[in-house]
């Protein structure tokens, strides 16, 4: 039945430009946008050396003095490191809430890597550089700038509108240093919505002339799980070497799980990807793309991308990567363990199962122990609600006209997976970028200051519109 229902919504709304009527960027708001972005990039606020509470905090008192009540703006949190900054713009009571999501955390960054302060916001030649500029403070910022600007309009929504900035994201799946799993298995009262906007994902990219080729609204993600291969053996002194070594055994093995191709497969969510990409690329590879687009696709031409594009290949298919190794435990005694971690991120419909299958069969070896040892049991279903992603059509096409609007899965993972593994609907939406400035997590993450102008744009035309 999901299946169904996905395939409905796509032909609703793939490549169709919503008409569009002009709402301006109220002046000064993408200013007070970029500001709050530049207070916040300022906070530490890693897992390792920080805490999300002091942003918490100022985006609190930002909101209390564009005019919210206290009882509508909580800071929360498992502890006094973890907090969590949730609000709410009080509706008519005529719709059900709508939450806007983004997260308050970071991943850690080296200075010594950089070649500005990544805790300081810095402008350098059209780009703002620090951490969390793309993932994903630019988000936090924009949706509170918003939000404090409606509330200082008078926009009284039909239903409440909730913003939810978030800690734990980069943590994984500790219900407790996880802010939206802490918040939903302890407050989902103050987060319970209809829907999701969520702002750390989907997004658009920018081909090396300039063009804006597509707005992606992230429909779906993959599922992550590890999986741990562990053996054993008695050791002995190193001067005597024996056949049977454990770090042997587990290279042999690893070898073969690398070389584990699980079956290809295109999805409602990759095949509009398919198809747009059929239309930027040249000679083979754009008669391939479309071949794979079409219905039912082309298995030769799905195989042929997959094995030439690595981001193709992870929309196509379930993947495996062996992301960490542990054997020995002196430089002159055979090694008594080896022991490895395979990180899979699974394609919606594939199963946890069916993965620890497959690996359990490529190792091939009855001494090599294989388990499921972290990550989200039970696959999440794609849903989109076509009239969501018209609203979501109208507003890109308020700022980006004549750029398609598209679902895209997400071959990472958010936080929206734990809204839909409650029945929850999910839309990411995020800025436009260029492949270069794909820096999340990595040295000198920077965004353009035209895309976060832009970005805050949407995010006003959409509050409104999904509110109406």
């Amino acid at each position: 039945m999901r299946g169904h229902i996905a395939l409905f919504a796509l032909s609703i709304f793939v490549g169709v430009a919503a008409p569009a009527t002009a709402q301006p960027l109220p002046a000064g708001l993408a200013e007070s946008a970029r500001q709050l972005l530049a207070d916040l990039v300022a906070i530490d606020t890693s897992e390792t050396t920080g805490s999300t509470t002091p942003a918490a905090e100022l985006v609190a008192a930002y909101l209390k003095k564009a005019g919210f009540a206290g009882d509508d703006v909580r800071v929360i949190g498992a502890d006094a490191h973890r907090g969590n900054l949730v609000a709410r713009l009080r509706g008519r009571g005529t719709g059900r809430p709508v939450l806007f999501l983004a997260h308050l955390d970071v991943v850690p960054a080296l200075p010594e890597d950089w070649t500005t302060n990544p805790y300081e916001l810095v402008e350098k030649e059209g780009y703002l550089y620090g951490r969390g500029t793309t993932d994903d403070k630019q988000f936090c910022a924009i949706f509170a700038a918003v939000f404090a600007q409606l509330k200082r309009e008078g926009f009284v929504p039909a239903g409440d509108v909730i913003l939810a900035l978030t800690a734990g994201e980069e943590t994984g799946t500790d219900p407790v240093r996880n802010g939206v799993m802490w918040l939903l298995a302890n407050h989902r009262p103050l987060i319970d919505a209809a829907y999701v906007i969520n702002g750390d994902a989907g997004g658009g990219g920018i081909d090396p002339d300039g063009r804006y080729l597509a707005f992606g609204v992230q429909a779906g993600e993959k599922l992550y799980a590890d999986f741990t291969l562990e053996t054993t053996h008695e050791g002995g002194h190193s001067s005597r070497p024996v056949k049977d070594n454990p770090i042997y055994r587990m290279a042999a093995a690893l070898g073969r799980v690398e070389r584990m191709a699980l079956p290809l497969r295109v999805t409602e969510v990759s095949r509009p990807l398919l198809s747009l990409l059929a239309t930027t690329e040249k000679g083979a590879k754009a008669s391939d793309l479309q071949k794979a687009s079409t219905m039912p696709p082309d298995m030769g031409a799905v195989a042929r991308l997959a094995e030439i594009d690595p981001t193709l290949n992870a929309q196509l298919r379930t993947t495996c990567v062996t992301t960490q190794l542990a054997a020995g435990h002196a430089p002159n005694a055979l090694p008594q363990r080896a022991k490895a971690n395979v990180n899979c991120r699974l394609l919606p419909g594939d199963t946890v199962e069916m993965v620890l299958s497959a690996i359990v069969k490529a190792v091939d070896d009855p001494a090599i122990a294989v388990m499921h040892s972290a990550g989200l049991q039970t696959p999440a279903a794609v849903q989109l609600d076509p009239a969501v992603m018209d609203h979501i059509s109208h507003a890109a096409a308020i700022v980006w006209p004549g750029v398609p609007t598209i679902p895209v899965l997400e071959v990472g993972g958010t936080d929206g997976i734990y809204f839909r593994q409650l029945g929850v609907n999910v839309y990411g939406v995020n800025h436009f970028q260029r492949d270069e400035d794909a820096r999340a997590h990595g040295r000198d993450e920077r965004i353009g200051i035209k895309q976060l102008a832009e970005a805050t744009h949407f995010s006003y035309s959409l509050m409104q519109i999904v509110s109406r």
